[in-house]
């Protein structure tokens, strides 16, 4: 299929309008972490790192900083968004494609993918998610095309904005190894950004841990019930934090079974915990679970093609990690395009029967 073709480039431009309204007329700017994050990113600028958060997600504010200056630096970091954002609707699309969906399927998988709710959202927040997702989505593509190197730098980057990644980098190699997909380049590649900036934070005197970060993940995560978050006692250490996890696995195992069916409920239930969200942000994040289901159906309809392959495995080591851990509406994020371009050849396949291109054959 050719790439840009006129639907695409309507889904496009009606993309970043979209998000271009939802920055600049219906913002927020600001998502929860956001402002550690900027506080991580003047502190690289000093050349005194912190750790509570991953430092990749700071380290590219800190970029962007240098090239807008402080003064700008909010309205570059939405511009960034947008951009990066706008592109993955592109990517999702060339990977439906790369599915054998049809061109009318791979220009709606952009339609949907540019207007998905909490894409529109996660756009318009300064965060790690949307760079989190175009990276990881780049990896899938590349990988899918035979291009190991490039899809493992990419999946680096993604993991070092957002570590939950590295989940979905474990299991890609694994298919890449069944698939004949280059999963030693892969795999060598994805350490490259990750070793990069964990250097370059030992070199400032904060170490190789982020063991304020992972301490406060996993006591949240113990404490929490589906979108129902407790983040008191969340400045545990990473240790303690997981005693009292294993201790809850151990003495409560109905309610840890519960906590974590919870958390994938939250994850792409029909009905999320209502934060005081209202009826209308509830349907909007609700559609991703007749999402999931065509995305079922898309990989079953392409159980050994490559790009649906590796998309399926994505998707389910990062719903792995949270359902672990715990689930909030953003952090989907990363996992929908992938979803929308499987759910597009679920929809194009039930038309059209199995349309599989074997692992280690091409796609």
């Amino acid at each position: 299929m050719k790439t840009l073709t006129p639907g695409i480039r309507a889904a496009l431009a009606l993309g970043l309008l979209a998000r271009l309204l939802c920055g600049f007329v219906f913002t927020s700017w600001h998502a929860s972490d956001a402002e550690e994050y900027i506080d991580q990113a003047h502190a690289i600028l000093r050349g005194a790192w912190l750790t509570h958060h991953p430092n990749g997600y700071p380290l590219l504010i800190a970029i962007v900083a240098r090239v807008t200056g402080e003064r700008h630096l909010d309205v570059a970091l939405l511009l960034v968004n947008m951009a990066v954002s706008t592109i993955t609707i592109l990517l999702a699309a060339a990977l439906a494609s790369r599915m054998g969906v049809s061109e009318a399927g791979a220009t709606a998988a952009a339609f949907v993918c540019a207007f998905w709710p909490n894409q529109l959202q996660q756009a318009q927040n300064i965060g790690a998610d949307v760079p989190a997702t175009f990276f990881l989505v780049l990896a899938v593509l590349l990988l899918s095309s035979g291009r190991g190197t490039w899809a493992g730098l990419a999946a680096g980057a993604g993991a070092a904005c957002r570590p939950s990644l590295v989940a979905a980098i474990v299991l890609l190699a694994a298919a890449a190894w069944r698939c004949r997909g280059g999963a030693l380049r892969f795999t060598a590649a994805a350490a490259v950004p990750l070793v990069l900036v964990m250097a370059l934070a030992a070199e400032h005197g904060v170490g190789w841990t982020l063991d304020g970060h992972v301490g406060e993940v996993v006591a949240i995560a113990d404490q929490s019930f589906g979108g129902a978050m407790v983040a008191t006692g969340a400045d545990m250490s990473a240790r303690d934090a997981l005693r009292a996890y294993v201790r809850r696995a151990e003495r409560e195992p109905g309610y840890f079974l519960r906590q974590r069916l919870a958390s994938l409920w939250e994850m792409w239930g029909s009905w999320p915990f209502d934060n005081g969200r209202g009826a209308f942000r509830q349907l909007a994040l609700g559609i991703r679970f007749p999402l999931v289901v065509a995305a079922v159906i898309g990989w079953f309809t392409r159980p050994s093609n490559p790009a649906a392959v590796y998309a399926a495995v994505a998707i389910v080591g990062l719903t792995l990690v949270h359902v672990a851990l715990f689930s909030i509406a953003r952090f989907a994020v990363p996992m929908e395009p992938l979803a929308i371009a499987l759910a597009a050849g679920g929809l194009d396949g039930v038309g059209r029967g199995r349309t599989d291109t074997p692992c280690g054959t091409g796609s």
